[in-house]
């Protein structure tokens, strides 16, 4: 592993982590300085939060954050426009399909009514998933 001046852990190495479309937002909510590195606390929070012995809600909550573009503790139709667009590929939807997807995750998920879900709201719907926990691990 190869560290710069600032003693901040350069991610390339690790590859397999991050090779998936939220990489840039992992890095970015996981980062405690706010500058996109990761030090040697932040890859090990990270780490624990995707491993197998992280609580679902925890893990939720975190998710919850990367899917969070705007970082406005909710996720709106843009934030959930970006994620299916990263999940799908980038132009594999027509806009109209996404904003389809989008609204009718949010008329089955929205518990409280508001137009977007809370991290409440989230963290109930990612613990019905039987897959979600697995589908957010790491096995190192």
């Amino acid at each position: 592993m190869y560290r710069d001046h600032d003693a901040n852990v350069k991610f390339n190495l690790f590859h397999d982590t991050f090779a998936n479309p939220f990489a840039d937002r992992i890095i970015e909510v996981f980062s405690s300085q706010n500058d996109n590195h990761l030090s040697f606390e932040d890859l090990l929070d990270m780490f624990s939060v995707l491993s197998e012995n992280c609580p679902d809600r925890v893990k939720a909550l975190w998710i919850f954050k990367i899917y969070d573009f705007d970082g406005d503790t909710f996720l709106k139709k843009s934030d959930l426009i970006n994620v299916i667009r990263r999940l799908t590929g980038i132009n594999t939807l027509e806009f109209r399909d996404l904003e389809t997807v989008a609204n009718n995750v949010l008329k089955e998920a929205d518990i409280s009514q508001s137009g977007a879900l809370s991290p409440m709201d989230f963290v109930h719907l990612a613990l019905k998933l039987p897959e979600f926990s697995s589908c957010f691990t790491v096995r190192l």
